[in-house]
């Protein structure tokens, strides 16, 4: 049998708020394949943003495992790279500099590196900024210099925390558009945390939709948007029309009423564990 590319086995995650003990997951399983756009939504404190830390390797789940490329990811590494709802750029260092962190830190030579950064500044339409320093950028541009610096790190995964959240609602669909165009480029396989059931389905290949806590995945629905609006013109215009059919609605409508089922939660505070 095949080894899955990235996947959480019975993963349980609890801790201790006083005297009580807080179920934030319970029995989460899910696979995940290389190259896939999974998006995860659901109601706040489902748990999205903890299943994203495990994967990362900030956290450690209280039961289960969860294996990149079969084996257990016991901590931060280069092969995953995080994207946060605001850039966490280093403001005394350049564009280019930013980009460079990842490749500098792991001894890259000077000539590979820059090409490189180069690389990935062109790619996010940024080149002409590389001397720029973050505060000189809009918070549309620093959140395309993020995605760039996580790019360059080579990472095999992109788990991205909400990273549109902060951004107007033009600047927010010029950048979904532009993460697709990046996604179709790179292959890279990215985990996309959001709170918007619309951009879940506009942007990725795989909805997953969480209940309150403790959190536990209740629906894993494919969708194609993505992939068609990649063989379009990738323009605004394009993303709208898509977003007004009546599949596109019809399966945001499903995906709500998944979302709103499993939205009476139990009390936040539940003793035991399981």
């Amino acid at each position: 049998m095949t080894t899955p590319f990235l996947e959480a086995k019975q993963i349980g995650v609890w801790y201790r708020s006083g005297s009580q003990v807080v179920n934030a997951l319970r029995s989460v399983n899910l696979t995940i394949n290389e190259g896939d756009f999974v998006c995860l939504v659901g109601p706040s404190g489902c748990g999205k943003t903890t299943l994203l830390h495990l994967i990362a390797g900030f956290l450690q789940p209280s039961k289960g495992d969860v294996l990149l490329k079969g084996r257990r990811i016991g901590g931060p590494g280069s092969d995953r790279a995080v994207v946060m709802q605001h850039p966490t750029l280093m403001p005394w260092m350049t564009v280019y500099q930013n980009v460079e962190i990842g490749p500098r830190t792991r001894g890259v030579s000077v000539p590979e590196r820059r090409e490189t950064v180069e690389h990935y500044l062109k790619l996010v339409g940024l080149s002409e900024f590389a001397q720029r320093h973050p505060y000189e950028l809009s918070g549309g541009m620093q959140q395309r210099v993020a995605v760039a610096r996580a790019l360059a790190n080579d990472s095999q995964v992109v788990l991205m925390d909400e990273p549109f959240g902060a951004l107007d609602a033009l600047t927010r669909e010029t950048m979904q558009l532009e993460l697709l165009r990046i996604w179709s480029l790179t292959g890279k396989t990215i985990i996309f945390v959001t709170h918007d059931v619309e951009e879940a389905v506009a942007c990725g290949t795989r909805v997953i939709v969480m209940t309150p806590r403790p959190g536990r995945i209740v629906m894993d629905r494919p969708v194609e948007f993505s992939r068609s609006l990649l063989t379009d013109k990738r323009s605004m215009t394009s993303l709208r029309a898509v977003k007004s059919t009546s599949a596109f609605v019809a399966v945001r409508e499903e995906l709500m009423g998944s979302i709103l089922g499993s939205a009476d939660p139990p009390s936040p505070l539940a003793s035991g564990v399981h």
